[in-house]
């Protein structure tokens, strides 16, 4: 069929005589059609999927069925999703470990809309087809070797469970997820993200951690990291062992992908986005000898070492501001609030001028925490952390009640920087153990407008935060130590 225009006076109306030039322009108006009707959702069913790539990474987005597949420059595969992507909503529920009451999973793969645009990806995602957008995908590169994909529950505030599973190949190994005590390598586990005490009864599972990180690096090529701070699972292939399920308690995830040909440099791609750890000085990496129980006893241990040739270089006598009965004293004081204990150290400034004349540091303790009954709780009340009723929260730690400061305010952290850090610099101390910071319960809330499903992941870097911004402005030299567990 000859194409005739219907109006030849506007652009593009005129012919011109020449037949192939004619063809093109009509296929040229057809290209553009189609990928017109393909960006707005108009035409799923083709066979092509959407891609977008750079010089290491591709992204492919099948449409029917609905796919995501990360590959890497050769073409092999790195991640594919498996099945519909799902959320759900769970009510009054406490704490992850505690049964809440769930609505039934809403599941979508539908894809409603499409869009490609500047190397970028963003996809809408329904229950079924012709039904409203449910779930949106965005996915970019951030660089050539780092790729990020947010999914986010859309106009449904009260979602707080989202689920995407992966395939899992029996050559698939899963080495990481932070500080962890049955093993390095998780596959077959069902793996928990959520920062807690609790080795005292035993740490050889997938629940206890001090310091869970949600980041694995799979010897396919790529590390992956859930950049979210709430509680999530993931299960490597122990419900189906073709399976990798990730459940994010939230109603968004951000996913990161980081590529390389090694581990060392996809462990560099990866802290090149979540940062990297300052290096010691140089006495941290020496011995260190503890010397509780006062004035006296921190001078002896400091003599004998010197005296033996032990090289050691730090005198670390944490219980400088425990209650005279020590640290059981402590777990059930309510009253504590970080003063020096004067009858154990009554000339603990004097104690500090010594070690530091004979070569050593002096380290002390901290925890974030100070007691219900305290004076300065009284005082702090702004300051802290809150209940929903907008009082400072009150909970329970070890055998005590306490409340911690709200470190999401740059005005808490700095208060509680001057009241107890800066006393404690002033003393002499040189640095300090870090302690606890795993307790934040879930119902607290926070000035960020977070709570405590969002924080108590987050609490422990922002406890690390508040003590790294005192000491890099106290010593910019680096002449100082603070270790967390």
């Amino acid at each position: 069929m000859d194409f005739k225009h219907p109006h030849p006076e506007l652009p593009g109306g005129k012919e011109d005589g020449f037949p192939e030039r004619r063809r093109m322009k009509r296929l040229r108006l057809a290209a553009i059609l189609i990928m017109v009707l393909v960006c707005r959702g108009a035409a799923f069913s083709g066979p092509m999927p959407a891609a977008v790539s750079n010089k290491n990474l591709r992204v492919e987005l099948d449409q029917k069925p609905f796919a995501l597949r990360i590959m890497d420059s050769s073409g092999k595969i790195l991640l594919q999703t498996e099945g519909r992507i799902a959320f759900t909503t769970v009510r009054d529920q406490s704490s992850p470990f505690a049964k809440g009451k769930a609505e039934p999973w809403t599941e979508v793969s539908e894809l409603a809309n499409l869009e490609i645009q500047n190397n970028q990806i963003q996809a809408e995602l329904s229950a079924q087809a012709g039904s409203k957008a449910l779930v949106r995908l965005k996915i970019f590169f951030l660089n050539y070797d780092s790729l990020r994909v947010e999914t986010e529950v859309l106009n449904q505030p009260q979602v707080n469970r989202l689920r995407i599973k992966f395939l899992s190949a029996p050559d698939d190994l899963y080495y990481g997820m932070g500080e962890r005590y049955n093993t390095a390598q998780q596959k077959g586990n069902l793996v928990y993200n959520w920062t807690q005490e609790g080795c005292m009864l035993g740490c050889n599972n997938t629940v206890v951690t001090y310091f869970p990180v949600p980041f694995y690096l799979n010897p396919r090529g790529f590390g992956f990291l859930l950049d979210d701070t709430h509680y999530s699972e993931f299960d490597f292939g122990k419900t189906d062992p073709g399976i990798f399920a990730l459940t994010n308690f939230n109603r968004q995830m951000n996913l990161m992908i980081f590529s390389g040909p090694s581990p060392l440099e996809i462990i560099e791609h990866y802290t090149d986005y979540t940062g990297r750890i300052k290096v010691p000085p140089p006495w941290a990496f020496g011995v260190w000898n503890a010397a509780d129980e006062g004035s006296p006893r921190a001078r002896e241990v400091a003599r004998v070492s010197r005296q033996e040739k032990i090289p050691t270089s730090a005198i670390w006598s944490e219980d400088w501001a425990w209650p005279s009965k020590g640290f059981l004293s402590l777990m059930i004081d309510q009253t504590f609030q970080w003063e020096l204990n004067r009858k154990r150290y009554p000339d603990y400034e004097q104690v500090a001028q010594e070690l530091h004349r004979d070569g050593f540091r002096f380290l002390g303790y901290f925890t974030p925490y100070i007691g219900a009954r305290s004076q300065i709780f009284r005082q702090a009340g702004k300051y802290m952390a809150q209940s929903p009723l907008g009082k400072p929260a009150v909970f329970s730690w070890l055998l005590s009640k306490v409340a911690e400061p709200d470190l999401t305010n740059p005005e808490a952290r700095e208060w509680w920087q001057k009241t107890f850090f800066q006393k404690a610099l002033d003393y002499g101390i040189d640095g300090w153990m870090h302690d606890f910071s795993e307790y934040t319960p879930t119902w607290v809330k926070f000035a960020d407008g977070r709570d405590g499903w969002a924080v108590h992941n987050d609490y422990p870097v922002l406890w690390a935060k508040t003590g790294r911004e005192f000491w890099e402005q106290a010593r910019p030299d680096n002449d100082y130590v603070f270790f967390m567990r």
